[in-house]
């Protein structure tokens, strides 16, 4: 079995590659509501889907690439379809892709370092993969 490693990820946001990461978290969440009767402790989720997801990003800048600061900053209640991909686009496995907003998105120079930035994305509905 090949080992799957995130060393060449590639995220791509609206059907355009942003580039390539060094690190892709991504969180679904569920939420619960107390069901308790009769002395019974119980817990039930609220909808039959997840409740909510987060994910974020760190890539190294490019020269001329556009930034996750100026997709943030542009609209702020733009969606985006973002995908996450083990190795690059059609040849990789995807490994995430939904809805979301950007909401936030940060940058450094790290000293003797290359120039890295990262984006933070709150789902808008379900993802849509892992399915």
């Amino acid at each position: 079995m090949a080992r799957q490693t995130a060393k060449k990820a590639s995220i791509y946001i609206g059907g355009v590659k942003v580039g390539d990461a060094y690190d892709i978290t991504y969180d679904i969440s569920n939420k619960f509501e107390d069901a308790s009767a009769f002395g019974d402790t119980w817990e039930l989720p609220e909808s039959t889907g997840p409740s909510s997801w987060k994910a974020s990003a760190k890539r190294y800048h490019t020269s001329g690439a556009a930034t996750f600061m100026a997709s943030a900053i542009a609209d702020p209640d733009t969606q985006y379809t973002v995908i996450f991909y083990q190795e690059d686009g059609v040849t990789g496995s995807r490994v995430f892709q939904g809805t979301c907003k950007i909401e936030s998105a940060n940058g450094g120079l790290p000293k003797a370092g290359l120039r890295d930035e990262g984006v933070n994305f709150i789902g808008y509905g379900a993802p849509t993969f892992p399915a």
